[in-house]
């Protein structure tokens, strides 16, 4: 078996995250029952958008912004007590600066709509605007996404009064909500578009589930991919998928001029579990790859954006001994991992339903944790430095030794303290540690003494060590891991 050195890759990526300040967080949010979906990172912070529900009539709209600490600078509610409902689905930076949020509305009438909402970079509105759905039927939008002109396009989906016909939709409005076309597509069951980009050529491209076409049924559902024109006028649509379940998310545009699909699938249905399921098409809609990724058991992607260096970063839900964390996964850009994260909270479950870079080299996830500090459902914001973590001593998941996955949330390796001084302390989870070999930031191995103190716990002398950022290498009964070591003053 070859031996398997150090990149320079590697060595540089630990180095510019320990030399950059790189603030990392792990907050939550609490109105009422809270729940965050989109976040923007703007020069000062962070804000969003939370849906707060109050009670079965009543959910406030919340503006959220934080400092680059994490720590809260106002938060603005919209809402009238027994009378509103904003479901939010997505927030974005419009040119002048201001933000559109978009949400399903809802109010005492019954009627469920289309609504946007424009506020200024404090929170307060500009103008809120309102779509009725045609009499007898509902609306149910998804993600709001910013077209070249400053239009908005809208993944719609409408369905009727009693539920049991649900199409999907792209509705197209302009920069001040006047409507420009409203189109449907689906069959004789129900079928949902989630997302929807424009695209170089003003045409545009939608996601979702289907269970009119394909092998979609009244039990089972296909990806669903439609493509039309600038004017909402059919092109083309397609399926993705086989008898078992699959349903997409997002798609995400990439550098190269194509599109990945996002989502998930259950290979062989029931009870196997729900993987992530990423598809890369070209403009026509033309497979170049797909990958499904078990990560850490049972997940699903909700959000997938590319970086600027190609590679791809995600977000969603997996889970680990039967609980829900938020997911944050990286991959190159052919769809191969190189590392991933599982976060919990307070021994409970938690969702991310989105990620972005953040100017620092980092990333800012929101979402939610199912059992809060407040006891109920918080709004979660967990930014993290270039590798995922949001603490020192974060165990570097990757496929450094040519796996085809990385290691898993069991094999978790920490060092503290991190940095250290005289000593240090490495231990994992559950695996048994057998030897250790310390590297430099020059790929050269550095003698150390050390002994072990338990099954999965060793101790470092790092007197001897001068001020500089190392790289351990821990043989254990499950594999070699990884973990940065920082030598302080």
């Amino acid at each position: 078996m070859k031996q398997i050195f150090f990149s320079l890759t590697l060595i540089c990526c630990l180095l510019c995250n320990f030399a950059t300040a790189q603030y990392t967080f792990n907050k939550q949010y609490d109105y009422y029952v809270d729940a965050s979906s989109n976040v923007i990172e703007t020069n000062d912070g962070y804000i969003s958008a939370i849906s707060a529900w109050y009670n079965f009539n009543t959910i406030y709209l919340v503006v959220n912004k934080v400092d680059k600490k994490g720590d809260t600078v106002f938060q603005k509610v919209y809402g009238v007590l027994d009378n509103d409902n904003y479901e939010v689905y997505t927030i974005q930076q419009v040119e002048d600066s201001n933000y559109i949020i978009g949400t399903l509305y809802s109010d005492s009438t019954g009627y469920a709509d289309n609504f946007l909402i424009k506020v200024d970079k404090h929170g307060d509105s500009i103008w809120m605007r309102r779509h009725h759905a045609p009499q007898g039927y509902l609306y149910f939008p998804g993600h709001v996404n910013i077209a070249s002109n400053g239009d908005y396009l809208i993944a719609s989906n409408i369905m009727d009064s009693i539920g049991d016909d649900v199409n999907g939709g792209i509705a197209k409005y302009d920069s001040s909500f006047n409507l420009s076309f409203i189109t449907y597509f689906g069959g004789i069951y129900d079928d949902n578009l989630l997302d929807a980009i424009e695209l170089p050529d003003h045409s545009i491209m939608a996601v979702g589930w289907t269970r009119s076409y394909g092998f979609g049924n009244p039990s089972n559902r296909d990806i669903y991919l439609v493509k039309t024109d600038s004017a909402g006028n059919l092109i083309w649509q397609k399926t993705f998928g086989n008898s078992d379940f699959e349903s997409a998310n997002t798609i995400c545009p990439t550098l190269d001029g194509n599109y990945i699909v996002t989502g998930g699938h259950r290979p062989g249905g029931q009870p196997n579990p729900y993987k992530t399921y990423l598809i890369k098409v070209d403009t026509a809609g033309k497979k170049i790859w797909e990958k499904t990724f078990l990560f850490s058991g049972q997940n699903d992607c909700h959000r997938l954006r590319e970086l600027a260096n190609g590679d791809l970063i995600g977000c969603g839900v997996g889970t680990y001994n039967g609980q829900e964390g938020g997911l944050i996964f990286n991959l190159d850009s052919t769809g191969k991992e190189q590392w991933h994260r599982l976060y919990t909270v307070n021994s409970s479950n938690a969702i991310f339903r989105d990620i972005r870079a953040t100017t620092d080299g980092g990333f800012i996830c929101a979402g939610f944790a199912f059992v809060g500090n407040s006891g109920n459902q918080d709004a979660l914001l967990v930014k993290v430095d270039s590798l995922g973590c949001d603490s020192a001593g974060c165990p570097l998941y990757t496929a450094i030794e040519e796996t085809t996955s990385a290691p898993s949330i069991t094999n978790e390796v920490r060092c503290n303290p991190n940095p250290c001084g005289d000593f240090a302390h490495i231990h994992t989870r559950m695996l048994s540690i057998y030897g250790l070999v310390l590297f430099d930031i020059n790929g050269r191995e550095v003698a150390i003494r050390h002994r072990t103190t338990s099954h999965n716990s060793i101790q470092l002398d790092t007197s001897v060590l001068t001020v500089s950022i190392y790289v351990a290498k821990i043989l254990t009964d499950g594999g070699d891991l990884y973990v940065r070591v920082v030598k302080g003053n």
